[in-house]
């Protein structure tokens, strides 16, 4: 997941910081079956980069169960000033 992780140039030269909450569903082989915002961030631009992460893409099986595991993901978008 960290290398599919980025934050929005738009959104970090505005300031805009927020956290996604979004309901994940993940199949028997790893593949990302569904993906829906349980609480958005208030910014499309953080939204849809945390949406990014996660459609279309596939994760290590961990489980070996033959039906799709839900997960919850919290993606934080925090700025921070060195």
């Amino acid at each position: 997941m960290s290398e599919q992780t980025y934050y929005p140039m738009e959104a970090a030269r505005s300031g805009i910081e927020g956290y996604t909450t979004m309901k994940i569903w993940i199949g028997p082989q790893g593949k990302i079956q569904s993906v829906r915002f349980s609480k958005s961030s208030g910014s499309i631009l953080l939204d849809n980069a945390a949406m990014g992460m996660f459609v279309g893409k596939t994760v290590p099986n961990l489980s070996h169960s033959k039906k799709p595991k839900k997960i919850t993901v919290i993606i934080k978008y925090i700025l921070v000033q060195n």
